[in-house]
Parts: C-alpha cells; structure tokens; sequence
C-alpha cells in the first residue's frame, strides 16, 4: 500500500541522444522543467551508449563524461555528491545510462542517476529496433489523428472529381 508522502519516481523514457538534443524544454503543470520528446514529458531518459571520453579537474564543480550512441554525442555532468557514479564505467565502456534531461546555457546535458556497465553491445541493437518501433506508433497516431481531423472538416466529406 503506498503512502501519500511516499516518493514516486518518474518512469525513465527511452530515447536516443539526437531526439535528446532534438527535444525543447518546457515548463509543466507542477512548475519544473520536463523535455518534450514526440510530444511526451521526459523528465527522465533511458539511453544506451558509449563512453567515449571522461574529464574531471579538481578544481571544477563536476566531472563529466561524453557519450555516443551512435546517433549522436551529448554530456553527463556528474557533481560532487556523486563522485561514485563517475566511476561506473571508463572509456569505452557500453552502458545503460538513466539521468534527468539538463540544459544550461545552449548545451543540453544529462545529469545521471543510474549507470550499468553492459557486457553485450547487441543490446543496442534492441534498443535501436525500441526506439524505431515507438517513432512508427507516434507517426501512426499522428497521421491517424490526422485523418479523424480530416475527416471532420466539410471539405473531406465532398465526393471527389
């Protein structure tokens, strides 16, 4: 039974880095800040890639890290009360990354939450296959929405030439 203080996590979306850096920031109903991915609130994203480069100075507020999922590269921004998650994976590590979408300035970047080292890269492939197969069902609902708004408008119900 769940208690009404009880925290409540928001489920991760999955997504590739390119609809990341694709994706506009909005501010929703509760007056955070959510990015919007094919029309859905991304306040959480689950990604599958590569670390391909890692940076952390002593003297900076973070270390951060470079990902490449093969569609493009964005940032993980690690802070200092979470110099362990740093540590997960090296470079050139394949790993399942789960963050909050960020953006600062004009650079969008993910600050994670969860990094899992993953030994078989076809997982990839499986999530390349997810991803197209959720971009086919949003255009099937779009163009399906758009037939039914078609179809109410007096133009489509005239017989054609």
């Amino acid at each position: 039974m769940l208690q009404e203080n009880q925290f409540k996590r928001e489920v991760a979306i999955k997504a590739s880095v390119a609809d990341i850096l694709r994706g506009e920031f909005a501010e929703n109903e509760e007056g955070g800040r959510a990015l919007l991915i094919s029309g859905k609130q991304a306040r959480r994203v689950s990604i599958l890639a590569t670390v391909v480069d890692k940076s952390g100075q002593e003297n900076q507020a973070y270390k951060s890290a470079v990902i490449d999922d093969g569609t493009a590269q964005i940032r993980l921004r690690f802070f200092d009360n979470e110099p362990w998650l740093f540590e997960k994976a090296g470079i050139g590590d394949f790993a399942l990354i789960v963050g909050k979408p960020r953006s600062y300035g004009s650079e969008s970047y993910i600050a994670p939450e969860i990094i899992k080292p993953l030994k078989d890269a076809r997982w990839a492939e499986v999530r390349r296959l997810e991803l197209k197969a959720l971009q086919t069902t949003t255009m099937a609902g779009i163009n399906e929405g758009n037939a039914v708004a078609a179809a109410g408008t007096p133009d489509a119900l005239e017989a054609p030439d």
